[in-house]
């Protein structure tokens, strides 16, 4: 696992203490391998496959995918991951390299809501705490849905915009403006949005902790 200084995720803190030694990586782990979990049980059909292609969009320095890539070796064929940044791409191909996972490890430099991905693609299309950037949700989930196979899945987990009724309007503007947040949906908004662009039997899972 990578530690604070390192990993960008929020993870999945069932029985990890924040004393632990690499504690916040391990975090991001743990949710990486829930979701991939949650994935293949909508997707049983796919679950021994060996053309099983996957993307994962706002990929950072494309810690998940890589992990997932090398870990699901025998089912994951192809995995992309979209991410804009250059300097976080630069050290995912180094990551990739040193695990020899060049030829399996697709790198495309774009903005996840814009994607030069082909339409009906992925079996699986995947996002880990990047949403929270998207200038439009919406937007970004009908690419999503654009580019996975009829059939496929679209996992994602994100910071959403919370119902407590002790928070006011201005709290939850200033939270969001301090976070350059710009499209900020509550869950059962965003399933709606997910909905609205095509996707069927839309779920919230909730792991707030």
């Amino acid at each position: 696992g990578e530690d604070e200084g390192c990993s960008i995720h929020y993870g999945k803190w069932d029985n990890l203490d924040l004393d632990q030694p690499g504690c916040y990586g391990l975090a991001a782990e743990a949710m990486t391998n829930y979701m991939y979990r949650l994935s293949m049980s909508l997707l049983p059909h796919r679950s021994e496959a060996n053309d099983f292609r996957y993307v994962d969009l706002g990929s950072g320095s494309g810690a998940s995918a890589i992990y997932l890539a090398e870990k699901h070796s025998q089912t994951i064929a192809e995995a992309t991951i979209v991410n804009i940044c250059h300097e976080q791409n630069i050290t995912a191909r180094d990551k990739a390299a040193e695990r020899n996972l060049t030829d399996r490890i697709n790198i495309v430099e774009a903005s996840f809501d814009v994607t030069p991905c082909p339409s009906n693609h992925f079996d699986l299309t995947f996002s880990q705490d990047a949403f929270i950037h998207s200038i439009s949700k919406r937007k970004t989930y009908a690419e999503a849905y654009r580019i996975t196979k009829p059939g496929g899945a679209f996992v994602f987990c994100d910071l959403m915009c919370g119902d407590n009724p002790d928070l006011t309007v201005l709290e939850l503007a200033q939270f969001a403006e301090k976070n350059r947040i710009n499209d900020w949906l509550n869950p059962s908004q965003i399933v709606k949005a997910c909905a609205d662009v095509g996707w069927s039997n839309a779920t919230f899972v909730d792991l707030t902790t």
